[in-house]
């Protein structure tokens, strides 16, 4: 199953929206962010809180940008150390 979340839509292609990672009706197996890069860090928290560990980031403007976003890939390392067992490929990537 597909939960998309979007604070701002109730619905993606015809499929109802949650308006966080909090309020999904179950725990999937993966999370696929594609939000803001300064958005991420707390994403991958929620994600942790609500059991989520695994996790792909898409979303750009980490390292590849400076020192701002070198701080901002250092956080999501911060993040993913409080949930034991969680893996992230990213960001800037696929999968």
């Amino acid at each position: 199953m597909v939960y998309p979340v979007n604070p701002d839509n109730e619905a993606v292609m015809g499929i109802p929206c949650y308006p966080d990672v909090k309020h999904l009706p179950r725990v999937p197996d993966l999370a696929i962010i594609c939000t803001p890069a300064e958005k991420v860090p707390e994403t991958i928290r929620e994600c942790g809180e609500k059991g989520i560990l695994g996790v792909i980031i898409i979303s750009a403007g980490f390292k590849e940008t400076g020192e701002s976003g070198n701080e901002l890939e250092s956080r999501i390392l911060t993040e993913k150390k409080k949930f034991d067992g969680m893996r992230i490929i990213g960001p800037n990537c696929l999968g």
